[in-house]
Parts: structure tokens; C-alpha cells; sequence
């Protein structure tokens, strides 16, 4: 307001000014002895262009971006007031445009241009299954007996882990809530290099049977929940009905596999029959997807009966490049 007042006046004092200017030199035409009229044409004429000389005093302001941008906008509400059908389908394609663009920069971004906020990622890999011969092409699961002669065979993973997604309601504190969490191996933490905010991570122990009931949560639910209070470690929580003492609170930038709440120890079965693990695992230096992929296949055969027909594949992808399909979507 006080620029536009500023300005209001500025050129006010111009328009005062110029009028005077003018005025003096029709009275000194008419001193020459000339007519009023032909003064008044004479004073103009010596006094030069008026507009010009006005736009110029505006210029050494340095206001006129700001007139130009300003005479814009009217002349844009114009033209809005008078053609409304037109302007209300231009304003949708445009916010149209604008969101698909954004969305679709999001995830380029989440996926290819922004690190992953993991130890070195670039080796980082996750490990599909798909079997041509029933013509699935994957990506499919993994059995727990095939996870564990995985990590245990292998010569090409510094480490591997298994992960499970679930979900399980939080009773107890507050109001109950629906929670997403994941079920994960003992060495999910370290495959991933990454530390919690407070308390500690799993170890074998508290992965094998009768020893699982512990928890680490997610920096969000510990703010959310528990006031971000640090007696939250060594505290019990209900989930599903079962107590769970909480390990831990994870850093707030770790949200994996997507924005889950909490994390459990997966304890591992014998079933075959029954396939859901996801496998991340990160490759020992200079070891390429393809070294890796015939390393996990001999396993495989290994492991398979005699009298096995079917043909399992197994693929790896760069956990960077499948971040957005895999984990990052809701």
C-alpha cells in the first residue's frame, strides 16, 4: 500500500510538473509576441514529447516492471471477465498439467535423482523369483528354507535379509489405531546400514521362536504416540492384543519398505509351500548382477529334487530403480 501511494503521488508530481514546464515556455512564446494558440503549439513543440519524457522519468524510478506486470494482471482479469468458458478450461488444463507434471517429478525424483538414504545403495539389490513354465514371469516371492540356504550358501552377498509386509492394531496408548508394519530378519538393519535414533536392533536371538515379541517404531508413531518421549525404549506396547517391548526408534528419514510404523523379528519356518518373502541383499564389491544371479541359480539347483521339472528364475534389480513400484507407492 505505501508503494502504491508512493507511486499515486510520484506521478502526480510529474503530471504538476510538466504542466508548469509547459506553462512557462507558452508564456515565454507569448512574450515573443506570438498568439495563445500558436504559443501554446510553439511551447510544445520546443518542449519536446511529452509521453516520452514522462516514460522516461518512469524508467529512472525503476518502477515499470512493476506498472507493466501490474497493467498485465488487469488486462488478464479483462480478458477472464469477458470470455469465462474459455478461462475456466484454460485454468484446468493448466492445473491439469501442473499436478501430472509434479506427480510424475516426485517419483523421477524419489527413484533416479535424490540418493537413497542408505550405506553405499548402489549395491543394494532385491531378489525375485518367476517361473516361465506354469508362465509366470514374476516378480514372485520367496519360501523362508530358500531364504536361509540363500544367506547361507552364498559366496556373492556381504549380507542378506528377508522382509514381510503385515499390519496389526495398536492398543493400549490412546486411542487403538491400524499400524503398517514389516516383519524382517535379524540382518535387514545392518543389509541397509542404518542405525536407530535410539535403543538397538534385533539380533538372532530375539529372531528365533518364543523370543520375537519386540518392536522397533518409526519416528513419526514415537512423536505421534509417545510424545517423543525417550522412556519410550524398554516400554511395552500392545499390538494385536500381544505386548511387545519396544527395541528402539528408527531415524526420521527411514521409511522402509514404505511409511511403515513398525518393525518385528521374522521367524523363520521350513513351510515350501508357502512363498512370501521379499529379499534385499547387498553385493560384495566388484560383484556384478550377473555373477550373483549364477551364484543364487546353482544354489537353487542345488536344493531342488531329483525329479524337479519346473525351471525357477531369478531376477535382480537395483533397489534405486525399482524404489518407486516396489516400496515407495501406497
Amino acid at each position: 500500500m505505501r508503494w502504491w501511494w508512493q507511486l499515486r503521488k510520484s506521478e502526480s508530481d510529474l503530471e504538476r510538473e510538466v504542466r508548469s514546464d509547459l506553462e512557462l515556455e507558452e508564456k515565454e512564446q507569448q512574450e515573443k509576441g506570438l498568439p495563445p494558440e500558436e504559443a501554446g503549439h510553439a511551447a510544445r513543440r520546443a518542449f519536446g514529447n511529452e509521453a516520452l519524457i514522462k516514460e522516461q522519468t518512469r524508467e529512472a524510478w525503476g518502477w515499470v516492471p512493476f506498472e507493466r506486470l501490474l497493467r498485465d494482471v488487469r488486462y488478464a482479469f479483462r480478458q477472464v471477465a469477458r470470455n469465462p468458458g474459455f478461462a475456466a478450461i484454460a485454468v484446468f488444463t493448466l492445473a491439469l498439467g501442473i499436478g501430472s507434471t509434479t506427480a510424475i517429478f516426485s517419483i523421477f525424483n524419489a527413484t533416479l535423482l535424490r540418493p537413497l538414504p542408505f550405506e553405499d545403495p548402489d549395491r543394494l539389490v532385491l531378489l525375485y523369483t518367476s517361473i516361465p513354465y506354469i508362465g509366470y514371469e514374476g516378480p514372485g516371492s520367496v519360501t523362508d528354507p530358500d531364504f536361509a540356504e540363500w544367506q547361507k550358501q552364498n559366496q556373492v552377498f556381504d549380507q542378506i535379509a528377508a522382509l514381510r509386509g503385515k499390519t496389526a492394531n495398536l492398543t493400549g496408548s490412546g486411542e487403538p489405531e491400524r499400524l503398517a508394519g514389516t516383519a524382517v530378519t535379524a540382518s535387514f538393519f545392518s543389509v541397509l546400514g542404518v542405525a536407530p535414533e535410539l535403543g538397538r536392533t534385533f539380533s538372532a536371538y530375539e529372531q528365533s521362536a518364543g523370543h520375537e515379541d519386540v518392536a522397533l517404531i518409526s519416528h513419526k508413531l514415537w512423536a505421534r504416540r509417545f510424545a517423543s518421549s525417550r522412556d519410550v525404549v524398554g516400554k511395552t506396547i500392545q499390538l494385536d492384543g500381544t505386548p511387545f517391548t519396544v527395541f528402539g526408534v528408527m531415524p526420521v528419514q527411514f521409511e522402509f519398505p514404505g511409511k511403515g510404523d513398525f518393525w518385528t523379528p521374522m521367524v523363520l519356518t521350513n513351510d515350501r509351500s508357502n512363498a512370501m518373502d521379499q529379499v534385499i541383499a547387498r553385493l560384495k564389491p566388484n560383484i556384478s548382477l550377473a555373477r550373483a544371479r549364477e551364484d543364487v541359480t546353482i544354489i537353487q539347483h542345488r536344493l531342488a529334487p531329483q525329479d524337479r521339472h519346473e525351471e525357477v528364475h531369478f531376477r535382480f534389480v537395483f533397489l534405486k530403480a525399482s524404489w518407486a513400484l516396489t516400496f515407495a507407492l501406497p
